[in-house]
Protein backbone atom coordinates (compact mmCIF):
# COMPACT_ATOMS: atom_id res chain seq x y z
CA UNK A 1 0.00 0.00 0.00
CA UNK A 2 2.44 2.60 -1.19
CA UNK A 3 -0.06 5.21 -2.16
CA UNK A 4 -2.33 7.71 -0.49
CA UNK A 5 -5.47 5.56 -0.47
CA UNK A 6 -6.48 3.79 2.70
CA UNK A 7 -8.07 0.39 2.43
CA UNK A 8 -10.49 0.19 5.29
CA UNK A 9 -13.37 -2.21 5.09
CA UNK A 10 -15.66 0.20 6.95
CA UNK A 11 -14.97 2.95 4.41
CA UNK A 12 -18.25 3.72 2.61
CA UNK A 13 -18.15 3.58 -1.18
CA UNK A 14 -18.87 7.30 -1.60
CA UNK A 15 -15.55 8.12 0.15
CA UNK A 16 -13.43 6.03 -2.18
CA UNK A 17 -13.28 8.66 -4.91
CA UNK A 18 -12.63 11.50 -2.47
CA UNK A 19 -9.31 13.07 -1.53
CA UNK A 20 -7.91 12.02 1.87
CA UNK A 21 -8.23 15.56 3.22
CA UNK A 22 -11.97 15.40 2.64
CA UNK A 23 -12.74 12.01 4.12
CA UNK A 24 -10.28 11.64 7.03
CA UNK A 25 -12.32 13.61 9.57
CA UNK A 26 -15.59 11.97 8.58
CA UNK A 27 -14.04 8.52 8.46
CA UNK A 28 -12.52 8.82 11.93
CA UNK A 29 -15.15 10.94 13.66
CA UNK A 30 -16.21 8.05 15.90
CA UNK A 31 -12.64 7.12 16.91
CA UNK A 32 -10.76 8.33 19.96
CA UNK A 33 -7.41 10.04 19.53
CA UNK A 34 -5.74 6.83 20.73
CA UNK A 35 -7.62 4.79 18.11
CA UNK A 36 -6.65 7.26 15.39
CA UNK A 37 -3.00 7.08 16.46
CA UNK A 38 -3.14 3.27 16.47
CA UNK A 39 -4.72 3.26 12.99
CA UNK A 40 -1.95 5.51 11.67
CA UNK A 41 0.76 3.46 13.38
CA UNK A 42 -0.66 0.09 12.26
CA UNK A 43 -0.83 1.26 8.66
CA UNK A 44 2.54 3.06 8.66
CA UNK A 45 0.86 6.34 7.87
CA UNK A 46 2.53 9.61 8.86
CA UNK A 47 0.51 11.84 11.12
CA UNK A 48 -1.40 14.41 9.07
CA UNK A 49 -0.71 12.34 5.92
CA UNK A 50 -3.88 13.78 4.46
CA UNK A 51 -2.23 17.21 4.26
CA UNK A 52 0.95 16.01 2.54
CA UNK A 53 1.72 16.15 -1.14
CA UNK A 54 2.21 12.74 -2.69
CA UNK A 55 6.01 12.84 -2.90
CA UNK A 56 6.45 13.81 0.77
CA UNK A 57 3.83 11.24 1.78
CA UNK A 58 5.70 8.46 0.01
CA UNK A 59 9.03 9.49 1.53
CA UNK A 60 7.63 9.65 5.07
CA UNK A 61 5.71 6.40 4.68
CA UNK A 62 8.71 4.59 3.24
CA UNK A 63 10.66 5.41 6.40
CA UNK A 64 7.82 4.27 8.67
CA UNK A 65 7.45 1.02 6.74
CA UNK A 66 11.20 0.35 6.84
CA UNK A 67 11.20 0.90 10.60
CA UNK A 68 8.23 -1.45 11.06
CA UNK A 69 9.88 -4.15 8.92
CA UNK A 70 13.12 -3.79 10.89
CA UNK A 71 11.22 -4.19 14.17
CA UNK A 72 9.46 -7.31 12.89
CA UNK A 73 12.74 -8.91 11.79
CA UNK A 74 14.31 -8.06 15.15
CA UNK A 75 11.35 -9.69 16.85
CA UNK A 76 11.77 -12.81 14.71
CA UNK A 77 15.47 -12.97 15.62
CA UNK A 78 14.59 -12.49 19.26
CA UNK A 79 16.61 -9.31 19.63
CA UNK A 80 13.67 -7.08 20.51
CA UNK A 81 11.07 -7.49 23.24
CA UNK A 82 7.52 -8.30 22.10
CA UNK A 83 6.20 -5.13 23.74
CA UNK A 84 8.15 -2.98 21.27
CA UNK A 85 5.67 -3.84 18.52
Amino acid sequence: MANCRICWKRLPLFYRDTAPQEYWNKMTSNLTEEEKAKFLRDNCLPSRFYEMDYKNFLEARRKLMADAIKKYFEKLRGTQPKEAL
